[in-house]
């Protein structure tokens, strides 16, 4: 997946998807859309989420993804939407998000 370099839009959303985020994705950086909402992955959202700086829309909600919300989505400029509701994460909301 990581060789889609022209990709725009990635709906893989209500799948039976299952395991953690693949670092391919990180290599998408023209991916303005992502739903990965509705399966069963797991582990943490990794930092390298701040290497999407054209991501506009991210649904990772409804998984069992775990930890903290990392600091570096502070780097993600283009992000409108997020959506994480229904995992199992935990900490605060970076103060850097917004700055």
């Amino acid at each position: 997946i990581g060789r889609l370099s022209s990709l725009q839009a990635m709906g893989l959303y209500h799948n039976f998807l299952q395991g953690t985020l693949p670092s391919e994705i990180f290599r998408l950086s023209s991916l303005t859309y992502m739903s990965l909402a509705r399966n069963w992955l797991n582990g943490s959202i990794p930092t390298e989420f701040g290497r999407l700086s054209s991501l506009q829309h991210m649904y990772l909600d409804r998984n069992n993804l775990a930890g903290t919300l990392p600091t570096e989505i502070r780097d993600m400029s283009s992000l409108e939407r997020v959506y994480l509701y229904g995992n199992r994460l935990n900490g605060s909301i970076p103060t850097e998000i917004g700055d």
